[in-house]
């Protein structure tokens, strides 16, 4: 077995001793929502179950084959209350007193730990967090929440009590079964260099490269079943050439080795401070979707690519001594926003960052916090870095070209249909939605659907633009909505107009290419997006 990455106590698995494994590997999951998953493999491999006996030995065959999962159990929970996230114990003792005086029980809970490679510490990530528990079903903890956390930030989230279970059955081509095993089954290719293709992933990979519907990775893949009864795939890859295969999704001819080099940085500061911490009791690392980062499987490497990625080895940003989960954006439409402000419930990160030279240039706008100031600001064009209309006219990513400044617009009753599914309840006829709370850059924090049958509050960046979007959601929470009334007052349509692509916080990679494009080296560029921080080598090879 390949030595993983270890964390102190609890989180520690599996350390190997052999010593010809340089890194360990990292264990990223493909989640789709269903129970099954199609691959095909180009060369010979093993099959075995949940006990390490062999299903099929020395196997060569270009049949598509199938896992699916059956008879599945899911995992069951009780309901805990997130009231705060924190790197010291002491911050979280502090909260916890204050909910105690006000009569409320909490209790701190430790998660993630250490993080090394081959006995060198590289990063403490533990986290500290603070939990109203024991809640019996999540209306109930919403419940709870609402009559006793009132002006509050907070996250309803899952404990597992018990394990999900399910078998895996081994199909081949005709779907006829081949072989059983209970919650595991592992493919061995013979050698490492026999490539395993994944069919038709479904995830938001869409959004960043057209091989969607395909994975190739190489080593060993694993099936297991997860909470919800589904299967994940896992595969195995060394933290370096994931670094390479997620920074190639966003790579494209004629990008400046500067842009790539910052970008890199980036991605492997977020892969380190990710770990144990964004899937502490899951069996994989790292997922693929911009829960942690987009990662659809191992391909071809162009040399620029490879090049920054050596160039920047193991380098990482780190504040008050912790890597930082050092986000990136595809376009902020001028304000990056700080990572703190669509995380909650956890401590300040960078501050907001305006994209651009000239500073004086917000005198025009004002405070983005306020409605009308940021209309001023949607509906002019102003210049800062990531308005690419002066860059050189390369071939860009939609998301670089399109989404600087943006307007969708809703038939009433569509907008009506879409809050419903997305929010599970009807809400009747929708009157309005109101901006309750907007941080420095003008994204929306929280918001008040007002409706016929139901008022509704709903917090937080992604849950926002999740709630009022279609297939997949809002570009942004910096928007203004804009109303067009029938003569009895009643609204007939619903506009959104608004700035950027993504989550607000961290690196503009549109606003990073531009000044790489101006010469800027990507040290700088990481300077201008995250204020304080430093850039440190973390591990020698």
């Amino acid at each position: 077995m390949v030595e993983r990455f270890n964390v102190e106590r609890q989180f520690r698995r599996g350390r190997a001793n052999s010593a010809s494994v340089e890194v360990p590997k990292l264990r990223i999951g493909f989640i789709e929502k269903r129970d099954y998953f199609d691959f095909k493999i180009d060369g010979t491999f093993s099959v075995y179950n949940d006990l390490g006996y062999v299903i099929l030995s020395g196997v060569s065959s270009p049949i598509q084959w199938r896992i699916r999962a059956e008879d599945r159990q899911q995992a069951k929970y009780n309901y805990n209350i997130l009231v705060g996230v924190f790197t010291k114990r002491e911050k979280a003792a502090e909260q916890e007193y204050q909910l105690l005086e006000k009569g409320i029980g909490a209790r701190i809970q430790k998660i993630g730990g250490k993080v090394f490679i081959k006995n060198k510490l590289i990063n403490d990530n533990s986290e500290y967090w603070v939990l109203i528990d024991q809640l019996a079903s999540e209306d109930e903890a919403f419940e709870f929440a609402a009559v006793n956390l009132k002006n509050c930030s907070y996250k309803i989230i899952k404990e597992k009590i018990n394990e999900p279970h399910a078998t895996l059955k081994l199909l081949d081509n005709e779907l006829a079964k081949i072989g059983a095993s209970e919650n595991l089954i592992r493919i061995v290719p013979e050698s490492p260099d026999i490539v395993t293709y994944i069919y038709d992933l479904s995830s938001q990979r869409a959004l960043l490269s057209d091989k969607t519907s395909l994975a190739m990775v190489k080593g060993p893949l694993e099936f297991r079943c997860l909470d919800d009864g589904k299967i994940v795939a896992i595969c195995e890859i060394a933290p370096e050439d994931y670094v390479a295969n997620v920074l190639a999704q966003h790579a494209a001819a004629q990008f400046p080795d500067e842009y790539l080099k910052a970008l890199a940085v980036c991605v492997r500061s977020r892969m380190l401070a990710g770990l144990r911490i964004k899937h502490f009791d899951e069996p994989f690392d790292l997922c693929t979707s911009d829960h942690c980062q987009f990662f659809s499987g191992q391909w071809a490497i162009s040399k620029a690519v490879a090049r920054a990625v050596k160039e920047t080895a193991w380098r990482t940003l780190h504040k008050k001594n912790r890597i930082l989960d050092a986000e990136y954006l595809p376009i902020c439409g001028g304000f990056a926003e700080s990572c703190s402000a669509f995380r909650e419930l956890q401590e300040d990160s960078c501050p907001v960052v305006f994209d651009g030279e000239d500073k004086d240039v917000m005198k025009i706008y004002g405070d983005l916090s306020q409605t009308a100031n940021l209309k001023k600001w949607l509906i002019e064009s102003p210049q800062v870095y990531c308005n690419i209309d002066a860059l050189p006219k390369i071939q860009l990513p939609h998301y670089f070209s399109n989404y600087f400044r943006w307007s969708i617009v809703y038939d009433r009753r569509e907008l009506e249909e879409l809050i419903s599914l997305n929010m599970g309840k009807e809400i009747g006829v929708l009157y309005d939605i109101i901006p309750v709370r907007r941080s420095a850059s003008g994204r929306i924090q929280e918001i008040e659907i007002l409706a016929s049958d139901t008022n509704l509050i709903v917090r937080g960046e992604k849950r926002i633009c999740e709630t009022l979007g279609a297939e997949r959601e809002l570009p942004s929470s910096c928007f203004i909505v804009e109303q067009n009334l029938d003569y009895e007052g009643f609204p007939l349509t619903f506009s959104f107009v608004g700035a950027g692509f993504g989550q607000g916080g961290g690196m503009c990679q549109a606003g990073a290419l531009s000044q790489a494009f101006s010469g800027a080296s990507f040290d700088k560029i990481l300077d201008h997006y995250f204020k304080g921080t430093k850039l440190k080598k973390v591990y020698e090879v």
